[in-house]
């Protein structure tokens, strides 16, 4: 793990041992940014260059963004999840064998859309999402609809169909799953 610090930015974490040092200049201009003040930074093991910031950035949105920072990573995410059950190295192969024939990858995506229910189910749980968000940034909140879904889709030019058979997908590029073990889950 690389640590830095910034003239703003003192808790910024790299989760690898070696990154382009292109990378490293930009994290560090990051830092050097008020927008980092008092927040922690994170940067995921698969960090590389992008558009005015890395691939794999994360911190807390104050009240100051960098709009140039927004977007580029944008609907990606880590999510940890503790499973109960003991995995042995003995197991591996059946596991990458049912992740690779469940879950979409790369440039596939599902061939079957969500059905309405599930249609349903997702804009109530988009709804209560952005109700929070626009609540703590005092924004608008629009009405999270297929309606809305449908503009929004032509309006970044992509097909609905495409957009709802992507979802649950890994998607391609830097995207993974780990499977790891940790000496603690705190």
């Amino acid at each position: 793990m690389i640590e830095l610090q910034g003239k703003f930015g003192k808790d910024c974490k790299i989760f690898a041992n070696t990154i382009e040092n292109e990378a490293i200049g930009t994290i560090q201009n990051i830092l050097n940014n008020p927008v980092t003040t008092g927040v922690p930074v994170r940067v995921m093991p698969d960090t590389h260059q992008g558009v005015d910031i890395v691939i794999g950035f994360t911190m807390p949105v104050t009240d100051r963004v960098n709009p140039n920072h927004i977007g580029v990573d944008i609907g990606c995410g880590m999510l940890c999840v503790e499973i109960e059950n003991a995995i042995t190295k003995d197991s591996f192969p059946d596991i990458n064998h049912a992740i690779r024939s469940t879950i979409p990858m790369g440039f596939e995506i599902n061939q079957q859309s969500l059905s309405q229910q599930e249609r349903e189910n997702l804009f109530t749980f988009l709804s209560i999402r952005m109700e929070q968000f626009c609540s703590k940034f005092q924004l608008a909140k629009p009405v999270i609809s297929e309606e809305y879904v449908s503009q929004l889709c032509k309006k970044v030019g992509i097909n609905e169909t495409t957009f709802y058979n992507s979802l649950g997908t890994l998607g391609g590029g830097n995207h993974f799953i780990e499977l790891g073990r940790a000496e603690s889950t705190n």
